[in-house]
């Protein structure tokens, strides 16, 4: 038993170095996506299937100012994300992947509001496309149409013919059949709530694989089109990874977002370059009574001992993040956590030569962001 026991703990701290190496690998991909080798005119018509102005030229493409695809304008697309579950990250991927399909069926793209987190005081709040992306950036790939103005072309009814629902491919844990319906009935008490759409009953799922990719084949001669989930709808759409370059090109944030991003990066860390961190539950504070308690799928019986396994090992993986710190010379660290607090936190603070660990709490207290 002690032997299993030593081997799980060495599980863990390769799990936990796995983790941090995967974060490390993100924060030096992003800029390189951002800011790699931009999309060719010739490539862009390819891609977008030439449904394009032909007057493009290399100039309107770097600067995005004066062109509009020939992307069909009078059928639409409406992606229905996931708002029942994650959190805005996850509906981000969402609408990516909703551009991708809009462009893959040349349709124009219903821009649909975002949502407050779930763990925010304002829950289902949302909030409208143009207030977190940049609505004339996105013009510049595809057409796109409001929510009300769809609705007034298309009406709220949607069927099971003009909806794409995909039960069999999962980006994660794929449900079984009951789940995915109790599921589907959420979604349906949702959407009618705060969007005004009435989606089909749960007899629309489709009830086979061969079944949903007939769906799909039919639906493509409907002018209006709903795709719920998309982010886990199975399409092939070509060259996936060339598209979603293109749409991170394109799917920005409001320039009002990176105005205060640029405005806060300025004031924090002296101005100097940092790392970021995204820092969960992973040393188990949500399970603690103070914190919420025993929450359901989050502090089982057994995921509570690894949490705490990885509480105990919080030391290792600061000493951990100092080292990747000291071999990119930077000596300032931006940690992302729930809002209660974490013993990462203390850990990393308490190395003498991390000069700066700062949260979101320094980031409220900084100048420019009074009223």
């Amino acid at each position: 038993m002690t032997m299993f026991i030593r081997l799980k703990r060495c599980m863990f701290i390769l799990l936990g170095l796995l983790v941090f190496s995967c974060l490390v690998g993100y924060l030096t991909v992003v800029p390189q996506l951002l800011e790699g080798d931009k999309i060719s005119v010739e490539e862009f018509k390819q891609l977008t299937k030439s449904h394009m102005s032909s007057s493009m030229t290399e100039e309107t493409l770097k600067d995005g100012n004066n062109y509009v695809p020939y992307i069909n304008d009078s059928r639409y697309l409406l992606p229905l994300l996931d708002y029942q579950a994650n959190g805005p990250g996850w509906w981000m991927n969402e609408l990516r992947k909703a551009v991708i399909l809009a462009i893959h069926f040349n349709r124009t793209l219903v821009t649909v509001p975002m949502k407050t987190h779930q763990r925010d005081t304002e829950n289902n709040k949302l909030i409208p496309f143009n207030s977190t992306f940049d609505d004339v950036k996105i013009r510049q790939l595809l057409p796109v149409i409001s929510l009300e103005d769809f609705k007034k072309i298309c009406g709220n009814d949607l069927n099971k013919d003009n909806m794409i629902v995909d039960p069999f491919y999962k980006v994660r844990a794929r449900l079984e059949r009951p789940q995915y319906t109790q599921m589907f009935k959420r979604y349906r008490g949702f959407f009618r709530k705060y969007f005004g759409l009435i989606l089909p009953d749960a007899s629309s799922i489709p009830n086979s694989e061969t079944e949903y990719r007939q769906r799909l084949q039919s639906s493509q001669s409907q002018r209006c089109l709903a795709v719920l989930r998309p982010h886990e709808v199975n399409v092939d759409v070509g060259n996936v990874e060339r598209l979603q370059k293109l749409v991170t090109q394109n799917l920005v944030r409001a320039s009002h977002v990176r105005n205060a991003v640029d405005d806060i990066q300025r004031h924090i860390c002296d101005g100097e370059p940092f790392i970021a961190m995204h820092w969960r539950n992973k040393t188990g504070e949500r399970c603690s009574p103070k914190n919420g308690g025993n929450i359901e799928k989050v502090c089982t019986a057994n995921l509570t001992k690894e949490l705490q396994m990885m509480n105990d090992l919080s030391q290792n993986i600061s000493l951990a993040i100092l080292k990747y710190m000291e071999t990119v010379k930077m000596k300032c660290i931006y940690i992302s956590h729930p809002p209660f607090q974490q013993k990462i936190m203390y850990d990393i603070k308490s190395i003498p030569s991390v000069n700066f660990v700062v949260s979101i709490d320094d980031v409220l207290k900084l100048p420019c962001m009074k009223p």
